[in-house]
């Protein structure tokens, strides 16, 4: 029996201690305090999931743009200059000449795409799409991280009141001890039952994890350009002396280009196979949770 007791007033006394540890730190926490939405605002800003759906819409935008600036014509420039000694041919008389010779050239050209199937504007809706499904995506990272903390911090706040409670619980205990204690202490009583409310332990309510951002690092490339001054025959003269037209124009029929029209087609049919089965999947979970709201 005296060990017994001894066992119960060990765990008596360890549930005291762990209570006025949890209240001192409950009141340490309490200094650093944060409200909903700067807790929110932070996990949004240092969340890698949210970081990476971000970095993802940027890649959509880019890739929509470019679709669009895909349909311009392209411009390109070139400029020579070749420079021939010993036995050559004379760019003036079409003669051979034992001499140097220097000739520049010089040329514009322009590709427009006039037909090519709506290939190119059915690559710039694709793009749009994909970039309206990463922002919807980035929406809904950003909802649930906002829901999460929110039931975290509607945790924090129900442990903080169940403390409280805890808390006035063994303040009343204490007291109806004393109490008891006193009328045995004087004979009002012949038997007494001292209770003292036992301490709890409260689960610790789950923290944020500061996550840090890691960008990926992007290698900007320079051309350079080198030109080279005549010397024996000004650009001007030897441009008039040898400027040249052309117009052309080139009509290109794919007759077989490695079955790439066939397996795009595939692959953009399992793309949309994929994408309707992720809409289900969202749509039975947004059912649920609802119905898991309500209950």
């Amino acid at each position: 029996m005296p060990g017994k007791k001894n066992t119960s007033m060990g765990k008596k006394s360890a549930y005291f201690l762990a209570a006025i540890f949890l209240l001192n730190f409950a009141k340490t926490f309490a200094q650093d305090s944060m409200s909903l939405q700067q807790c929110i605002a932070y996990a949004w800003e240092n969340n890698i999931q949210l970081s990476r759906s971000e970095l993802d819409l940027q890649q959509r935008e880019n890739s929509y743009q470019q679709s669009r600036y895909n349909r311009l014509p392209s411009l390109n420039g070139n400029v020579s200059n070749n420079y021939n000694f010993g036995r050559t041919v004379d760019p003036t008389t079409n003669q051979f000449a034992s001499q140097s010779s220097r000739n520049n050239g010089f040329s514009l050209s322009t590709n427009v795409l006039l037909f090519n199937g709506l290939q190119m504007m059915n690559e710039s809706r694709q793009a749009k799409w994909s970039q309206d499904a990463s922002t919807h995506n980035l929406q809904k990272a950003k909802d649930d991280a906002a829901l999460t903390i929110a039931n975290q911090y509607l945790q924090i706040l129900l442990l903080t009141e169940r403390q409280k409670q805890l808390q006035n619980q063994l303040k009343t205990s204490q007291d109806s001890r004393n109490r008891t204690k006193t009328l045995f202490d004087a004979g009002a009583v012949a038997q007494v039952k001292i209770s003292l409310a036992q301490s709890f332990g409260s689960p610790s309510p789950n923290g944020f994890q500061q996550i840090g951002f890691t960008a990926d690092s992007v290698q900007v490339f320079a051309p350079k350009y080198s030109y080279s001054d005549p010397q024996a025959v000004s650009f001007n003269d030897q441009l008039n002396n040898n400027f040249g037209q052309s117009l052309g124009f080139t009509l290109s029929i794919p007759i077989f280009n490695g079955m790439q029209n066939r397996y795009s087609i595939q692959n953009a049919r399992i793309n949309l196979q994929n994408a309707q089965l992720t809409l289900t999947e969202a749509e039975t979970q947004a059912r649920n949770d609802i119905y898991t709201a309500f209950e």
